[in-house]
């Protein structure tokens, strides 16, 4: 029998590579899908989130578990979620902040609780309110991340994007599950 060459165990380390990073994406979003954190039965929106270099291809989830790929010790990764207000009275600015902190495990979990509750709650009584049928409605939240260099405080990254959702179905147990990459090219 012939050893396996460089480029077979090359071949067979990537393979093992991407089913261990397909494990850690999987396991996290099945556990709050499975209402883990033990509110079944109300919707949320979550945030997995990977750093990946576009160079290499490397590919790692924020802090993971069980010893598979995660991101560099020296950086940490921050977030800050707003979510738009509806056309109602209390809100005197278009956008609110409802979430502010590092990522840790790789993903964000926000629940319709506390103001992001609230804001949900809003916009299905704005929508009644104006004549519309608030399980055909839809708005959004902004993500913020930035990427930091723990020693120096770089911002080695940042990126901002939209993420949209159903109110009505939000508070009715929907999830909406983003996959969010972070591109990180290092010298």
């Amino acid at each position: 029998m012939q050893a396996p060459t460089p480029r077979a165990r090359r071949s067979k380390g990537r393979l093992l590579l991407l089913a261990a990073l397909a494990v850690a994406v999987a396991l996290p979003v099945a556990f709050l899908a499975a209402g883990g954190l033990g509110l079944a039965g109300y919707g949320r929106v979550v945030f997995v989130i990977s750093i990946y270099d576009p160079r290499s291809g490397w590919v790692g989830l924020v802090k993971t578990v069980l010893g598979l790929p995660s991101v560099p010790s020296d950086v940490v990764v921050y977030a800050q979620i707003y979510a738009i207000t509806p056309p109602a009275p209390g809100y005197s600015s278009p956008i609110v902040e409802v979430y502010r902190g590092a990522v840790n495990w790789g993903v964000l979990d926000l629940k319709p609780e506390g103001e992001f509750g609230r804001i949900a709650r809003d916009w299905v009584e704005a929508l009644k309110a104006m004549g519309r049928d608030p399980a055909l409605e839809g708005t959004s939240v902004e993500l913020n991340l930035w990427v930091v260099d723990k020693a120096s405080g770089e911002v080695l990254q940042r990126v901002s994007q939209f993420y949209p959702y159903n109110p009505y179905k939000l508070l009715n147990g929907e999830m909406y599950v983003y996959r969010v990459r972070i591109p990180l090219v290092r010298p």
